[in-house]
């Protein structure tokens, strides 16, 4: 719904002290999915401040730049355990993987990985996908008969040689 998008906001709101909300981001830089990387220093989410839909970064708890993520498309993103990298659904329902580090307060931008197609695109509300400690990835897709599934990929790296 195109209205509610352009409504969207990001609100927090701290466990400790005044529980006072506050908001972080809001419509057009804020569209959906926002999520905290392991250290609490920054969040990604999805945009369409470029016009067209993003993964961006911001640190938390802000002021700062919007950085962006992903080259193209970009949904749903997940952090990796290790904060290194951030997952997220692709142009096509493909998985990519954007390469990030810390530098002082700045959030720098690695390489951008196509995970290879090894499951069908994830499906569902809010986060069908995360990945766990060790780097596996775990999707829910919806399989021929349009069920749902939870798929576990894991040697993924692996298949990036090829």
């Amino acid at each position: 719904d195109q209205s509610s998008l352009q409504d969207a906001t990001l609100w927090a709101m701290p466990l400790h002290g005044a529980h006072t909300p506050r908001l972080l981001l809001k419509a057009p830089s804020y569209t959906s999915d926002a999520v905290f990387s392991p250290n609490m220093r920054w969040i990604a989410y999805g945009s369409r401040e470029s016009g067209a839909q993003r993964i961006y970064a911001t640190p938390y708890p802000g002021p700062g730049p919007h950085i962006l993520i992903s080259p193209g498309y970009g949904s749903n993103p997940v952090w990796f355990k290790d904060a290194h990298a951030i997952l997220y659904v692709g142009d096509d329902g493909s998985l990519e993987a954007t390469d990030v580090r810390e530098q002082g307060s700045n959030l720098i931008t690695g390489k951008t990985r196509q995970i290879p197609r090894l499951i069908e695109s994830p499906v569902g509300e809010g986060f069908p996908l995360d990945v766990a400690k060790d780097g596996r990835i775990l999707a829910i897709t919806r399989g021929q008969d349009n069920r749902a599934q939870l798929i576990i990929v894991s040697n993924w790296q692996h298949g990036l040689k090829r």
